[in-house]
């Protein structure tokens, strides 16, 4: 939960999470969503298994739909599930996956 004394980088980002997808050598699979292989956090150990990082953030209106027609709760993504009664603010999901080139090479993969 935000402290008083936080300041926002960009106005109007609720959430904001990196997944990292490993893959064991051999594993046939790619990084499908909602797989075994994404995880929410990565050790030294993981570094040269690692083949994606998905990077997803949600943003909100900057105000309130006056009109009290839309109504929508925040919005869960990948390990943060907020707290919060559905308002009057429009939400979207942005999500994008990078391949990590570099390291794939260097896993042989």
């Amino acid at each position: 939960s935000p402290d008083a004394d936080d300041i926002p980088v960009v106005d109007n980002v609720e959430d904001f999470q990196v997944a990292y997808c490993t893959r064991p050598s051999g594993s046939s699979t790619i990084c499908q969503d909602g797989g075994p292989d994404w995880h929410d956090s990565i050790t030294s150990a993981d570094m040269p298994n690692l083949y994606m990082i998905r990077i997803s953030m949600v943003v909100r209106s900057s105000r309130p739909d006056l009109t009290g027609l839309h109504e929508e709760s925040p919005i869960s993504v990948e390990n943060n599930v907020p707290s919060g009664s559905p308002d009057h603010y429009y939400r979207q999901l942005l999500t994008t996956r990078v391949a990590v080139r570099n390291l794939r090479i260097q896993a042989n993969l």
